[in-house]
């Protein structure tokens, strides 16, 4: 690009580069774009207007708040005008407030000129989710992508406008608590960022879906479609390894079920312990040894508790919260996604050893020949063969214990080692020499 373009549009004032911003969208969301045009449209849109972390990102975002608080702009697709006019935004803004009377309840951070960190808090917990979302998985849209097109008003892939307007307009026009905040002064730019990044959040579990659907085959092998399973339908085993996976990874799903944790273990010690040990990604081994590692007193009735009373509940808590429950799909998926990469590792070891063309030219002359045993039977037996190289539920828990033996298990206790390798044979279906464990 050339240098005099570049200077003209650094030079450029907000409401002029915001305007030049928005052309560019509009014309990326043509129907004859492809997703290489749409993604190049999204960069230039971040050269014009700068990091998404930036002063002039925040300035529209709070003039979007700030807007919907006011109430005098009705949802829609061009909802708002103050973010459209950048700096000059932020005097109309004061301007309006002032004739209310309500400037003197507003915290003066709104008007700031400058980055009060709300975009970046934002982008902090969006890039979270991501993170959370994404292990295993591959996307194009990256968090200041989502960012990005969630402040100019345009869907998570930048193709159309939102419906209801920017997302930070939503935010401070339907969102009660946030407009009661803002004009009484007692919501600062940080503390709303929250609430956008939970906006924004549906765009991030939407994307990761896409991509769970086209990764995953619809069903278990089980039967049961992987999109629909609840804990009901899952194993004590698959069940753990969710609570292990979700608290550990600290994003607000996790901290949410964190919370509605501690409140069924009703003060028990036992439960809340077990409960600090998965956020901490801390083996547990199990609840007898922890019960006995905290030196607790009594017959045994809290272990009782927690395995009979406590997970129960957990679990069915988890199945009635739309949120939660959502959360438990995800982390199905990602398991359903490792046995398919491990189903392709086998297809490729196989190949390895025996040419597929080759028997496929094979399978050919039996099928002219009329023998569709053979052909069958020849299948048969490579289908048997790729299957026995593919890591099964229980090989993969059980590899999943020799990775954490690898990685944490020399600072261990020997006794939560020895189960810890027993309960990996065990997973495996190796027979043990003690069932103590």
């Amino acid at each position: 690009m050339s240098l005099n373009i570049t200077a003209t549009i650094r030079q450029a004032a907000l409401r002029e580069r915001i305007s030049f911003a928005l052309g560019l969208l509009r014309a990326s969301s043509a129907k004859t774009a492809s997703a290489e045009t749409r993604a190049m449209y999204r960069v230039a849109v971040r050269f014009v207007l700068g990091s998404v972390d930036s002063a002039d990102y925040d300035i529209m975002a709070r003039l979007q708040v700030l807007e919907g608080a006011a109430g005098i702009t009705p949802l829609g697709k061009h909802a708002g005008k103050w973010w459209r006019m950048g700096r000059r935004g932020l005097v109309a803004a004061r301007n309006h407030f002032a004739e209310t009377g309500q400037i003197d309840q507003i915290d003066p951070s709104w008007f700031s000129t400058g980055n009060t960190g709300l975009i970046g808090m934002t982008l902090a917990i969006v890039a979270r989710m991501v993170r959370s979302y994404s292990q295993g998985r591959e996307t194009h849209i990256s968090p200041d992508d989502l960012l990005q097109n969630a402040i100019m008003g345009m869907t998570k892939d930048g193709v159309g406008a939102l419906s209801g307007g920017p997302t930070f307009f939503q935010v401070g026009m339907k969102n009660a608590a946030v407009r009661k905040g803002v004009l009484s002064g007692k919501a600062t730019p940080k503390s709303v960022a929250g609430v956008g990044a939970e906006k924004i959040k549906k765009k991030v579990i939407d994307e990761f879906k896409a991509v769970d659907v086209n990764l995953v085959p619809n069903t278990t092998e089980e039967g049961t479609s992987i999109f629909d399973r609840t804990p009901a339908q899952a194993s004590g085993v698959e069940f753990w390894e969710f609570l292990e996976d979700l608290l550990g990874s600290r994003s607000p799903e996790g901290r949410m079920l964190e919370s509605k944790m501690r409140a069924l273990a009703r003060g028990q010690e036992l439960a809340n312990a077990l409960v600090d040990r998965l956020v901490a990604r801390k083996p547990v081994g199990s609840i007898s040894k922890l019960h006995k590692d905290m030196g607790l007193s009594g017959s045994g009735g809290a272990v009782r508790w927690v395995k009979v009373k406590y997970i129960p509940a957990v679990a069915e808590m988890v199945q009635n919260d739309k949120n939660l429950l959502e959360a438990f799909r995800m982390v199905t998926r990602r398991a359903s996604i490792r046995r398919v990469a491990s189903r392709a590792l086998a297809i490729e070891m196989f190949s390895s050893f025996v040419d597929r063309k080759a028997l496929a030219k094979i399978s050919s002359i039996m099928r002219k020949a009329g023998d569709q045993q053979s052909v069958d039977l020849l299948r048969d037996v490579q289908m048997h063969i790729i299957e026995k190289m593919a890591f099964s539920t229980g090989d993969e828990h059980a590899l999943n214990r020799l990775v954490g033996l690898a990685s944490k298990g020399a600072s261990w206790d020997p006794a939560l080692i020895r189960n810890n390798i027993f309960k990996a044979a065990n997973s495996a279906g190796i027979k043990l020499p003690s069932g103590m464990f």
